[in-house]
């Protein structure tokens, strides 16, 4: 089997540059490329009994800009009320060159199963839409790269994006707007499992 059928055609296909990390912050558990094949057929076969957890409470977050002190921990604070004035909302500042964004880092590779967006309720709900959310993780370069991004954003006060379709695995998550305008959101709970050391080694 080659890599891509392990992975799927819609977006999560893993090339010859496409080998992760077991941690954000680390190159030395870098994986080849058999490794994150090892790892997504353990992935595939485990996903239906892992429970899920989320990944995102209380990791590192970051944003293109803040206003108003809404800093981008905010929606990994693990409060999920879109109201503004209870000081959970995040809110970038208006960029007049490029689109704001919205990252969280994992801190490890993770089985992705469904993200679930909080938008902000008293008021701008409409800023999330057409916004887009993709999935990140580190070649065997060092260098960032995306596997999958799909829009999901509209003016719902929950948005759940799935991605049980497929195997999906990263470390980071990016919330982007596709045009210039101002990013608030409440919450954003990556929901999936960790994939640790113990279920496969650096060298497989």
């Amino acid at each position: 089997d080659t890599a891509a059928e392990l992975a799927g055609s819609n977006g999560a296909a893993v090339g010859n540059n496409s080998t992760g990390g077991y941690n954000a912050t680390t190159l030395a558990g870098n994986l080849n490329l058999e490794g994150i094949r090892v790892a997504m057929t353990l992935a595939a076969l485990s996903s239906e009994n892992s429970p899920e957890e989320n990944l995102s409470y209380l990791k590192t977050a970051w944003q293109s800009s803040t206003a108003y002190e809404a800093e981008a921990s905010r929606a990994v604070d693990g409060n999920t009320d879109g109201h503004w004035d209870l000081n959970s909302v995040t809110h970038t500042d208006w960029d007049h060159s490029a689109p704001p964004y919205w990252w969280v880092d994992l801190q490890s590779l993770s089985l992705i199963r469904r993200i679930v967006v909080y938008n902000r309720v008293d008021c701008c709900s409409s800023r999330l839409v057409g916004a887009l959310v993709s999935l990140h993780r580190m070649n065997s370069d060092g260098q960032w790269e995306m596997l999958h991004e799909r829009e999901f954003g509209t003016s719902e006060a929950v948005q759940t994006i799935d991605f049980t379709d497929d195997v999906y695995l990263a470390t980071r998550v990016r919330i982007r707007l596709p045009e210039l305008g101002v990013l608030s959101i409440a919450e954003v709970e990556v929901l999936g499992s960790v994939l640790g050391a113990a279920n496969f080694s650096a060298d497989s």
